[in-house]
């Protein structure tokens, strides 16, 4: 993927796909997640409070989702995530084919759930598909974005990059 076609995803990220809906903050986060509506949004945030963003992709009426949001209130990962992140959503089913195949091509998003990480400094850095089945992983995942986040960004690359496995 060119520089032209790394701009065009990031664009696409920005303008299309990402449905503010009223209800979904409390749906999807615990109340102490620091919550956006739209990357743009997420990103200036992230850029005040010193934190990277995770951008959750998911869809309605999707079991490995609901479980993932609820790993994501456990006690034990709740704190590192929150403290750590800003989180948005994009709703996949919310989005037209056209739109889920730029992201799945862009992206490698493969379905849901899905998250996108951007360094504080709004540079896309990888994507971690599945999110995490376990706390252990949640841990596991946590760890290895924190490793990967303090290593200099550098120039960005083109085409999707895999986020380190949380298995």
């Amino acid at each position: 993927m060119n520089r032209f076609a790394f701009a065009a995803a990031f664009l696409s990220l920005t303008f299309h796909g990402l449905d503010a809906r009223a209800d979904w903050e409390s749906s999807l986060f615990p109340s102490d997640y620091t919550i956006e509506s739209s990357l743009p949004k997420a990103i200036q945030t992230a850029i005040q409070t010193n934190k990277h963003v995770i951008v959750y992709y998911t869809r309605t009426s999707c079991p490995p989702c609901n479980v993932l949001q609820g790993f994501l209130r456990n006690d034990e990962v709740r704190p590192m995530y929150s403290k750590s992140y800003v989180f948005t959503a994009v709703w996949g089913n919310s989005m037209s084919h056209s739109q889920r195949e730029n992201y799945r091509i862009d992206f490698d998003i493969q379905g849901a759930p899905t998250f996108l990480v951007y360094h504080s400094s709004g540079q896309y850095i990888c994507t971690s598909r599945g999110g995490f089945g376990s706390v252990a992983a949640g841990k596991r995942l946590f760890s290895a974005l924190e490793i990967l986040l303090r290593e200099p960004i550098g120039q960005p690359t083109p085409g999707p990059k895999a986020c380190p496995s949380a298995t």
